[in-house]
């Protein structure tokens, strides 16, 4: 019923619209001819009126078969789902939902503050695993990054502003981890992160049998790309293999690294420093 009425509401208001201007053009503006010539405009705008409704709703109604149509072809397999966004909008939920493990390759800048909180809630009440991979920030990644600064010309996409947001959310899952512990005495032992030298071939969202992947274009962040979802991935060869890229750059020491690795105590003090989270 409200589909129903979404289509038909717009409709007969568009139409209550035209009516009311054709009436005021013909008693109004050429209230001055004789009756037959108005009627005669009357009856050929009320043709016109009629003919165009029914050409409008053919095509609608078909466009909209027709998008149908195809969104069920994408999803027929009902192990998949396609969804016009990337997996990092819906990650702080998603990771209070986990009761297992969870898997992340690439956090989204725009909310890692609510994944580290999402990541000490969890900890907090679940026993639950946590790897999480971010792109190394002491390497210089200009040549991931030159083509998205030359299409965005935003200071969001420098290399500098890019590094420090990496840092700061490394620094924000720690302190979250580092209250767990102090706090409330809970160990971390089995949260782990990082960090990673390559372009990724799409961002990686594990939440137990779930994964999601995401596709970062060269002039879009990740949040704003279209994103794939795998229930019960591990069934899914296809999906078993793409999760293979994560855990092969996890598992191999020359592609993998942790933070001990990449910096030195004195560049680590000043990295926390400069972020302010100290």
């Amino acid at each position: 019923m409200n589909t129903y009425r979404a289509t038909i509401i717009p409709i007969l208001s568009a139409l209550l619209i035209v009516v009311i201007a054709l009436a005021l053009l013909v008693f109004v503006v050429y209230k001055n001819i004789d009756a037959a010539t108005q009627a005669n405009l009357l009856k050929d705008f009320c043709f016109a009126l009629i003919l165009g409704a029914i050409i409008y709703l053919i095509t609608h109604f078909a466009f909209k078969g027709q998008v149908a149509f195809i969104l069920h072809e994408i999803r027929q397999p009902k192990e998949i789902e396609l969804h016009a966004l990337g997996p990092v909008s819906e990650a702080p939920e998603d990771i209070l939902h986990a009761k297992r493990r969870i898997d992340i390759m690439q956090i989204s800048l725009s909310n890692r503050f609510q994944i580290a909180e999402s990541i000490k809630t969890v900890r907090a009440d679940k026993n639950i695993a946590i790897r999480i991979l971010l792109l190394d920030p002491t390497v210089n990644h200009s040549d991931v990054l030159d083509e998205r600064i030359h299409l965005l010309q935003s200071t969001k996409a420098q290399l500098s502003t890019i590094q420090r947001h990496i840092m700061e959310s490394f620094f924000e899952i720690q302190d979250a981890l580092d209250y767990l512990y102090q706090e409330k005495n809970i160990q971390v032992d089995n949260v782990t992160i990082k960090f990673y030298r390559e372009r990724a071939c799409y961002v990686v969202y594990r939440y137990d049998n779930i994964l999601k992947l995401g596709f970062p274009l060269s002039d879009r962040f990740v949040s704003h790309t279209p994103s794939l979802v795998f229930r019960n991935f591990q069934k899914n060869e296809n999906a078993k293999s793409l999760f293979e890229y994560f855990e092969r750059i996890w598992n191999d020491d020359s592609r993998s690294f942790d933070i001990g690795d990449i910096m030195s105590d004195e560049e680590y003090d000043k990295w926390r420093e400069a972020s302010g989270t100290s």
